[in-house]
């Protein structure tokens, strides 16, 4: 079974993820996201060189907002933000809201995470935040954490 992945961030980070879930991950898609499109085209063509393969595609969306990230999120079996920290709360309340699989790549504030937790408990969701050793854990935990719902 392979997967479709999309990773919020087109930066170095999101680019190391982008192609570790490509090449590691069972991957029929991998898009990259950032608010500068043609970044993330740029980005997707690089990962698709070290590739050798078409495999990464772009997207030009804006995390600041929420309801555009949860509409983006629909059809892809995971998402992987790669963005600053401080975006992680928004996304992973528009996470939450379209149902997607999500990985956070970085914690917040105590607060925040309390709000996320309630959430989460309500809809019974799974949010796994904090995987600070980017890229190579998140790989490892998308492939742990999703495969049971990919059996």
């Amino acid at each position: 079974m392979s997967f479709s992945y999309m990773v919020l961030g087109a930066g170095r980070q999101g680019i190391a993820a982008a192609y570790d879930l490509a090449r590691f991950g069972d991957a029929k898609q991998v898009t990259l996201a950032d608010v500068n499109g043609e970044e993330a085209k740029q980005a997707a063509a690089g990962v698709n060189k070290l590739l050798g393969r078409q495999a990464a595609d772009a997207v030009a969306l804006d995390v600041r907002d929420e309801a555009a990230v949860g509409r983006a999120l629909k059809g892809y079996d995971v998402t992987l933000s790669a963005v600053p920290y401080f975006f992680n709360l928004g996304l992973t309340r528009a996470a939450i809201a379209s149902g997607a699989f999500w990985l956070s790549s970085a914690t917040w504030v105590a607060n925040s995470t309390i709000g996320v937790a309630a959430m989460v408990s309500v809809i019974g969701a799974i949010c796994l935040p904090a995987s600070a050793f980017e890229p190579s854990m998140t790989c490892l935990i998308v492939s742990v954490a999703f495969w049971p719902r990919a059996a």
